[in-house]
């Protein structure tokens, strides 16, 4: 799942960092994998990049009551090619099938795929359009193309009161089971990428959270970022405290110091943002959006010369980037 599994949020669990996994422990341990349930209507290529995903659809891994894992058929040390990889997954699905059982008849099998292989009809390849020279297999293991979705792909099999299929659960997993802190970073990024129909579940969280621990960083700046857009003096006053203390408490993302920064430049404390920054750019010094963000706040108080060092030492390191360019064309010279 580390590699072959994308969901639509991926978290770092609390005080983890994914280099931390170790082959044979649970994925969960450090990194967690969240979905948004599938629609009605989702066509069945929908999850074709997301292999674990659609094999815990597929009646083969229900019906084993989840017995079924990657290295039943796949053995990570070796790669099958050609006749030899036909047969081997073939004796596979003959682990748990039997010929008899498929109803197509052995001859129009045989016509289909002289090798009687049953991934060509129940795993078929598909072209993935994105990638150049690509095809990929569908681990769905439908028994027919078109094949609707199980009642596991839908809300009603998201974990309770999340609105979110848990990808990375453990058997006989409960909503506890997942570090508060942990789900409101996939709220606040499933937002960030539009998904903006999780906002009640995030804010209800955050007040929650809030009360229940109040030094956490991932609290603090969702509290500063939610104070900031409501953009009057007392709420962006309370969003500076937020992420200020956020920050004292070991926050380092690149967008805590931006985020600080922008709420000191709506103020036009323009010489805090750029101590701010340039604090973050100790931290992060291949983050481009520090160097504009800088410059700005240099011409904001008209330190021309600071600025346009400023901008040319970010095209040094990042000569394409365009907005360092049209501040470096537009700016002082």
């Amino acid at each position: 799942m580390k590699c072959h599994q994308g969901g639509d949020v991926r978290v770092p669990q609390p005080g983890k960092q994914e280099q931390e996994f170790r082959p044979g422990t649970p994925l969960d341990n450090v990194t967690a994998i969240f979905k948004v349930p599938l629609h009605r209507e989702s066509k069945p290529q929908s999850v074709l990049l997301e292999h674990y995903f659609a094999m815990t659809l597929s009646k083969c891994y229900r019906a084993s009551a989840g017995r079924l894992r990657c290295i039943t058929c796949h053995n990570p040390h070796a790669q099958l090619t050609g006749r030899e990889a036909g047969e081997f997954y073939r004796t596979k699905c003959l682990g748990c099938h039997h010929p008899e059982n498929c109803t197509l008849q052995a001859e129009e099998r045989l016509r289909k795929s002289p090798n009687d292989d049953c991934a060509s009809c129940h795993m078929p390849k598909r072209d993935v359009t994105t990638i150049t020279h690509a095809a990929l297999t569908d681990h769905s293991i439908a028994a027919r193309p078109g094949e609707p979705y199980p009642e596991e792909a839908f809300p009603s099999h998201a974990l309770s009161g999340t609105g979110l299929l848990h990808l990375t659960a453990t058997p006989g997993e409960t909503p506890a089971s997942v570090p508060s802190v942990t789900l409101l970073q996939a709220y606040l990024d499933l937002i960030r990428d539009g998904h903006r129909e999780f906002t009640p579940r995030k804010d209800d969280l955050l007040d929650k959270l809030a009360r229940s621990a109040p030094g956490n960083p991932v609290v603090l700046v969702a509290l500063a970022n939610r104070a900031a857009s409501k953009n009057t003096p007392e709420y962006r006053v309370a969003a500076v405290g937020y992420v200020a203390r956020a920050i004292q408490s070991g926050a380092a993302s690149p967008e805590d110091f931006l985020l600080l920064a922008e709420l000191y430049g709506r103020d036009n404390r323009h010489a805090e943002a750029i101590k701010v920054l340039n604090k973050g750019l100790a931290a992060n010094p291949y983050y481009k959006e520090f160097y504009a963000a800088t410059a700005r706040h240099q011409m904001a108080l008209r330190q021309s010369g600071d600025a346009l060092k400023t901008i040319r030492k970010g095209l040094d390191l990042f000569p394409d980037d365009l907005t360092l360019r049209v501040l470096e064309n537009e700016g002082p010279k």
